[in-house]
């Protein structure tokens, strides 16, 4: 859509937080198997919290102080080791 990666990356962030919130309130309705309350494991939260914050804290940072290629060539570089990461998992699966 012609954004400047400056741009695109707090664009990026809004739609992963959308994404979140609306799997959050969709998930509302699973209940736990053993107690009466949601599905929700605070201990993973009160672990991943904080790395998540100081995450966006240095990615923030970063992308104000970085030039637009780094942080593009940086984004390329996350992309192809995730896409790796996936789809060695698929066909791992697939063998199994």
């Amino acid at each position: 859509m012609e954004f400047y990666t400056h741009e695109a990356i707090p664009i990026s962030k809004l739609m992963i937080f959308a994404g979140s919130l609306t799997t959050f309130i969709l998930n509302l309705k699973f209940k736990h198997p053993s107690r009466d309350s949601i599905c929700l494991d605070y201990n993973i939260a009160i672990l991943f919290v904080p790395m998540l914050l100081l995450g966006t804290v240095i990615g923030v940072s970063l992308n104000k102080v970085m030039p637009s290629f780094i942080i593009l060539i940086l984004l390329t570089f996350v992309l192809v080791i995730n896409t790796y990461k996936i789809t060695s998992k698929y066909f791992n699966n697939l063998n199994n």
